[in-house]
């Protein structure tokens, strides 16, 4: 008789605590996708900062002529500041001869990972260039010609560190402290 109690015992409070490890475990899930959505939108919101303060240098140097350094800092891991010549994120920019976007990946896909400012002249980023697909044709007077379909140039933002910001030409340029050095067997190409 008492080995039944036992079994009984043992069976009820066994499940018992399966059934609280588990809502543990959703609840620890959940805690951290919540805090995910929050840490995202922060991350965005310190991007945005971060563009402006670069969007006012930019502005500054195409009216003053001339050139100087911003001081920024990346919103977290992996932010990049990237440069479109043409072929801007879609719905950014419109209108304008050069865009400007901080994003989390390279080529700015993620509409809610993104921010850009357009501006009436070109402004380009000096640093790892990228040149998506290629387009190939032949002109009315016969020469083949091929261009890209997507092309763009980015930096990745330091954690704390200086941009370097200058008019050249019909353009402004921005580059990092270290823009033309070699890193990780990588050419720069200017």
């Amino acid at each position: 008789m008492k080995n039944k109690k036992a079994v009984k015992f043992l069976g009820e409070h066994t499940i018992n605590l399966i059934i609280t490890v588990i809502v543990l475990v959703f609840l620890i899930y959940l805690g951290v996708k919540v805090y995910g959505i929050f840490t995202e939108e922060n991350e965005l919101e310190k991007a945005i900062v971060q563009l402006e303060k670069i969007t006012d240098a930019v502005n500054n140097i195409w009216n003053n002529n001339g050139g100087g350094k911003v001081e920024v800092f990346s919103p977290g891991e992996k932010w990049f500041l990237v440069s479109f010549l043409f072929d801007f994120p879609e719905g950014e920019c419109r209108g304008e001869k050069g865009c400007l976007c901080i994003c989390r990946d390279t080529e700015c896909s993620e509409p809610k990972s993104r921010k850009c400012n357009g501006f009436n002249f070109n402004v380009k980023v000096r640093g790892w260039p990228v040149a998506l697909g290629r387009t190939s044709g032949q002109r009315e007077t016969g020469e083949r010609y091929s261009i890209p379909v997507k092309e763009f140039e980015y930096i990745e933002l330091p954690p704390i560190g200086e941009l370097v910001v200058s008019k050249e030409e019909n353009k402004v340029s921005v580059y990092g402290e270290n823009y033309g050095q070699i890193d990780k067997g990588q050419e720069i190409y200017y």
